[in-house]
């Protein structure tokens, strides 16, 4: 909170530059706090816990309570990068194939860093999977193309690619993803990766989706972060009952 505070510029009693973008990826302020979407058997959801309130009312002050993230109405029409590239915001949190396009900034200097932690850290690692149906024709050769896909000529390159991290400790410990001439530094991920969570697979776009739309409306003041989780939770409790 203190580093946002500090990379928050005020002119004129008007934010020119917030700290950080703020709101993305919930997951990370989740489990930072200790807190869980679902149970492990993905059968009801968790929402409704202190861990998660004290965690999604942290997020909103840093919007609300602090002004360190936009509020809503002045983040404009950009995204998180494009704000970060003009300059709006002096932090947000994404993913390596977020660096093509960093790579086109000549105003000013930037690198990467671990996200910051509460009682945990914990990184959200989005990770792709490459799936077979069961009902496929032809396992043997869908297997071969996974394979393929996950070996060390496939995964060179989209390490160079600058896109993805590679799955392969002998492809990451090489010169195609670790060049200390080159920004960012590549040890962040690395460093990043021992304390990453995938994305749960019990999760689905529903679930994600009505998340989203109550924190969207807990930061217009619709809704408390009490009563929002409360609410979410019995929604996300009946959708998982009819799945």
């Amino acid at each position: 909170m203190q580093e946002c505070l500090k990379l928050t510029k005020i002119q004129n009693g008007k934010v020119t530059q917030f700290g950080t973008w703020g709101f993305n990826w919930y997951w990370n302020y989740l489990w930072a706090y200790g807190a869980e979407v679902l149970n492990e058997d993905g059968t009801k959801c968790t929402l409704d816990t202190p861990q998660a309130r004290e965690a999604i009312q942290y997020m909103i002050d840093l919007s609300q309570k602090h002004h360190v993230s936009p509020r809503p109405g002045e983040a404009g029409e950009g995204n998180n990068y494009q704000a970060f590239m003009t300059g709006k915001v002096a932090t947000f949190a994404s993913g390596r194939y977020m660096v093509p396009m960093l790579k086109d900034i000549k105003d000013f200097d930037w690198d990467i860093s671990v996200l910051p932690h509460a009682r945990e850290r914990v990184t959200l690692n989005n990770v792709i999977y490459w799936l077979i149906l069961n009902s496929s024709k032809a396992p043997e050769a869908a297997w071969e193309y996974v394979k393929f896909l996950s070996g060390p000529e496939v995964q060179r390159i989209i390490s160079e690619s600058g896109n993805d991290v590679p799955i392969l400790k002998s492809v990451m410990n090489s010169s195609s993803f670790e060049n200390s001439d080159l920004r960012p530094d590549e040890k962040v991920y690395i460093q990043a990766l021992a304390n990453s969570r995938p994305f749960p697979i019990v999760m689905d776009v529903r679930i994600d989706g009505l998340i989203g739309d109550t924190v969207s409306a807990i930061n217009l003041k619709q809704k408390t972060v009490p009563q929002g989780l409360q609410e979410v939770a019995r929604q996300i409790d009946k959708h998982l009952a009819e799945r």
